[in-house]
């Protein structure tokens, strides 16, 4: 049974007081009372908060349930037809604005709670961070360093060398690993080193690719390193998709990895084609890619991880309070603190502290989690960026210090480091952007990949 959340939404607000609504979650939903509910919460957030834990439980009926009994009158005014979605609508994924536009219609037409809905279907206060990476490809080739390969004959040498120059690449044969950062732009995208395996009747390869996260959003796990074994044609194939990737032809790279053969196609691979999945806006197919990962490696942080991410953001793009990435993120801090993951256990501290600021406005617990990323690395890029988030989401809000926040932003953003990944760049945008200091910005970013991308986010925040 599928159903119209925005019109079961205005019901809750409608048929339920403040106090009903706390004492009916405290009675019949105690753990989401405990884990969500805080007195800093608006009661529009709290109606959405357990509306999305319910569902996700499977438990609507038995919510609508309770409402009857509390308020009989108002849910039978509210005709099934609204509340639940009839079998042909539930099968087409209708769009979020076309199941709100019909719900306004209906309630418009009963005439009950229009302008509760419209309040309801606003988006946060804070406005959204550009999501993942939106920029379009580079219009620079990818640069290759291809490290000598050891025990490889000569024709296998220049087979490699060929191939990814017969794609937009600029191979470089050298010894030097330096990767791409923005504050290095002569790197290399993609650092090859391998070696063969004559043993058997077909020359083999092995691969080791480093790849560097120029291009890519710090919200997403990425593989640093990826090793592939293989043909040298499998692998060959395997670098071409790579170097797609690292060129931001996100659809054509998660294409050209599906096609690899099923033994080359490693764990590590699949995660980076879930990323080109995200980075493409393609959520659905990298949510289900990605919940299979994890049904085949439960504690495998990355993907764990990985997958929180897509799920937050999916609901960042439909301008929803989500909370339905929150338990993933909590897992993957478990898992790679169990597994030694210092990077990924930080990632997850940084991105779990956003999803708290920013969809349920819980403060303290994203102010938690950065206290968690301090003990851990207080020097960590993913340290300063979860306190970044934190200390621009209480800007201006009741009982902040404007000067002890100027100061803690000043010490997060104002000096910019070789590893500082693009989310942490466009925070700084944002609050160079609100001093006045869009020049400062523009100077400090000049070697950013998604400058333009940047600029056009700095201007729709002047509007």
């Amino acid at each position: 049974m599928r159903y119209n959340t925005a019109a079961i939404r205005d019901l809750l607000n409608q048929a339920l007081t403040d106090d009903e609504l706390n004492t009916l979650a405290f009675d019949h939903f105690r753990d989401i009372y405990d884990s969500y509910f805080t007195a800093s919460l608006t009661r529009q957030q709290k109606t959405q908060i357990l509306l999305e834990q319910v569902e996700r439980r499977g438990e609507t009926e038995r919510l609508l349930a309770l409402v009857r009994e509390i308020n009989p009158v108002q849910v039978t005014a509210f005709a099934d037809q609204v509340l639940r979605l009839p079998p042909a609508a539930a099968a087409k994924a209708r769009p979020r604005w076309a199941m709100g536009v019909a719900a306004l219609v209906v309630l418009a037409v009963m005439g009950w709670g229009v302008r509760m809905l419209l309040r309801s279907m606003q988006p946060p206060e804070l406005p959204p961070l550009p999501s993942f990476a939106t920029c379009q490809a580079s219009l620079e080739p990818v640069r290759v360093a291809l490290q000598p390969l050891t025990d490889c004959p000569a024709e296998i040498k220049d087979n490699v060398q060929a191939t990814l120059t017969s794609v937009n690449v600029v191979v470089t044969q050298t010894t030097a690993s330096t990767l791409r950062t923005w504050r290095q732009p002569d790197g290399f995208d993609l650092v090859l080193r391998g070696t063969c395996n004559s043993d058997t009747s077909a020359a083999r390869l092995t691969v080791s690719f480093e790849l560097s996260a120029i291009r890519n959003a710090d919200d997403l796990f990425q593989p640093p390193e990826i090793t592939v074994s293989g043909t040298v044609s499998e692998v060959l194939s395997a670098g071409l998709a790579l170097a797609v990737f690292q060129h931001g032809d996100y659809s054509q790279a998660s294409e050209q990895i599906t096609e690899l053969p099923v033994n080359v196609q490693t764990h590590e691979l699949r995660l980076l084609r879930a990323n080109a999945m995200l980075f493409d806006q393609r959520y659905e197919d990298a949510i289900d890619l990605l919940r299979t990962l994890k049904d085949q490696q439960p504690s495998w942080s990355a993907a764990v991880h990985n997958l929180g991410v897509a799920l937050f953001g999916k609901a960042q793009k439909l301008a929803v309070f989500a909370t339905s990435g929150e338990d993933y993120l909590d897992d993957a801090i478990r898992f790679a603190a169990k597994q030694g993951e210092t990077d990924i256990e930080l990632l997850a501290h940084a991105n779990y502290s956003n999803l708290q600021r920013h969809t349920i406005f819980n403060f303290d617990k994203a102010k938690v989690s950065c206290q968690r990323a301090e003990t851990l690395d207080g020097q960590s890029v993913f340290t300063r960026l979860c306190w970044a988030y934190y200390y621009l989401a209480i800007t201006g809000r009741p009982g902040a210090n404007p000067a002890q926040i100027d100061a803690k932003m000043a010490e997060y953003l104002g000096t910019p480091q070789t590893d500082d990944p693009p989310r942490l760049q466009i925070l700084r945008a944002v609050w160079y952007q609100d001093q006045g200091a869009y020049l400062r910005f523009l100077q400090q970013m000049q070697f950013h990949a998604c400058l333009n991308q940047d600029r056009k986010f700095l201007a729709e925040l002047r509007r």
